[in-house]
């Protein structure tokens, strides 16, 4: 048996009691389920978070001035997956590094215009989604099927009205306008993508339940007398 040096022993133990420390309040969510809960495991979720919208956001419908993507369901499952602190700090380092030139906006673009310009307020709604998701998340709302896509459809709806009042903003247009052209060609792809949304994660809770049962059924171990260094 190899005794360590004090020293390393120090430091091990420093790291694990810094590793203890969380970026998450409230319940577990689905990703504490899946990944040892960590400081360091919340930080690779969190940049994570990033990825994810920024690869959904490369599924593109080329509409005009709003095009469709599919990043809508990667932040609400980074909202529901994470919850509203790690979950709200993915997407607001989403947007800024697609801001800051990092082409993680739809089709490998990036840059402040867009932040600034039309679609910006939709930007700022991904991150107010990602926060509200998780939210529903720590009330359990996305276990069960209509909870999630009612509140899916409802985070949606959020995300759209801040996009509308930018685009009034932006190009001068009146209400009716920037709902014409900026919710009304979104819609049925919206509705579209909440049910996905809440297929996916009812299903993958549906999935930890029934692991957690069959675990539960299990026969245990049976307990040996060999030594242990």
């Amino acid at each position: 048996m190899t005794l360590l040096d004090p020293r390393t022993v120090g430091i091990r133990g420093a790291f694990n009691s810094f590793n203890r420390r969380r970026i998450h309040l409230g319940p577990d969510t689905l990703a504490d389920r899946l990944f040892t809960p960590a400081l360091l495991m919340d930080l690779v979720l969190i940049l994570s978070g990033a990825a994810v919208v920024a690869l959904s956001a490369q599924f593109v419908v080329p509409l005009w001035p709003v095009p469709s993507t599919g990043q809508i369901i990667g932040v609400l499952l980074v909202g529901y997956g994470l919850g509203a602190l790690r979950g709200g700090l993915a997407l607001s380092l989403y947007v800024a590094l697609g801001s800051a030139g990092v082409p993680v906006f739809n089709q490998a673009t990036a840059g402040w215009q867009h932040l600034m310009g039309a679609t910006g307020g939709y930007l700022v709604g991904f991150v107010v989604a990602s926060i509200l998701a998780g939210l529903c998340a720590a009330r359990g709302w996305d276990r069960r099927f209509l909870p999630a896509f009612g509140s899916s459809i409802v985070i949606t709806l959020v995300v759209y009205t801040l996009g509308v009042l930018r685009l009034m903003a932006v190009r001068g247009y009146d209400l009716l306008s920037a709902v014409e052209e900026g919710f009304l060609p979104l819609v049925l792809a919206g509705v579209i993508k909440d049910l996905v949304v809440a297929i996916i994660i009812t299903g993958a809770w549906y999935i930890d339940g029934r692991l957690v049962r069959k675990a539960a059924k299990a026969p245990p171990r049976p307990q040996t007398d060999s030594l242990r260094i």
